[in-house]
């Protein structure tokens, strides 16, 4: 599963991503990626893979990015 959207927070336009299993079907605790200033949240492309099987994954890209 793979789903890329905008989120409106406080008049702040986010640009976030899920990756993973969806939360009903997941066998742990999402996990959250947090991109560094600088980076937006392809900086965590690599690492998707390897816990997509098992956890639902959310990235955004913080303001700016």
């Amino acid at each position: 599963m793979h789903t890329s959207s905008f989120a409106l927070c406080n008049d702040i336009v986010l640009h976030y991503r899920l990756d993973g299993l969806p939360p009903p079907t997941a066998t742990s605790r999402p996990l959250v990626f947090l991109n560094s200033l600088g980076s937006d949240m392809r900086i965590w492309d690599a690492l998707i893979g390897p816990f997509a099987g098992t956890h639902p994954i959310i990235r955004y890209d913080k303001r700016g990015h």
